[in-house]
This record gives C-alpha cells, structure tokens and sequence, in this order.
C-alpha cells in the first residue's frame, strides 16, 4: 500500500516521539527530478552526553561536498528542572524540523 501525506496522520500524531518518515519519503520523491542526480543528503547528529546537541546537514556527489545547514541545541537548564524530559522533547522538535525542511536521504 502506498501511503501518501494526504492519506497518512504521520506515525508522530500516534507516537508522540517517532519521527514521521513519510516527509522524508514525500520531500525525497519531490526531488527525482534529475536536479539532484547522484547527489546524497545526509543529517549528521551529534547528541552530545553533556551540552548542546549539535547537527548538520551535508550534500555530496562523491567529487563535491556542500554544507546546507548546521547549528547546536542548546536546551536551557531551566526548562530541563522543570519539565523531565524537556531536553529529548527540544531535540525531537528540531530534528522533525529538520527532516521535513532538508529531506535527508540518510541519517
């Protein structure tokens, strides 16, 4: 069954932490039109133990590479104290962010 975004709720509207793959899939599909032939977009995370979560997103053909995008996270201490689970919540809002804007094709 091919599920599209106009058939789909997306798994994030059941499970409140899963990213939802079919924005990958529909952003990913929007590009076959040869303007990226051979090109591969990969979302680096760096989830860092302590301080900012740090990511970036690359594109390369094998000959060229370009940086599209990149930051860090920074979740501040205040928010973490006062809602547990606060800082995987921040992380998980960007990284869906992320996924829909740059349609990575690996993680």
């Amino acid at each position: 069954m091919d599920r599209t975004p106009s058939d789909s709720k997306g798994v994030a509207s059941e499970t409140p932490f899963a990213v939802e793959l079919w924005a990958m899939m529909r952003a990913a599909a929007s590009r076959e039109n040869g303007s990226r032939e051979g090109w591969m977009r990969v979302l680096g995370i760096d989830p860092a133990a302590v301080g900012p979560t740090g990511y970036g997103i690359v594109e390369g053909d094998g000959r060229q590479c370009r940086v599209l995008h990149y930051g860090a996270l920074k979740v501040r201490s205040s928010q973490i104290k006062n809602r547990e689970g606060a800082a995987l919540e921040e992380v998980h809002t960007l990284l869906c962010k992320l996924i829909e804007e740059f349609a990575p094709d690996v993680m």
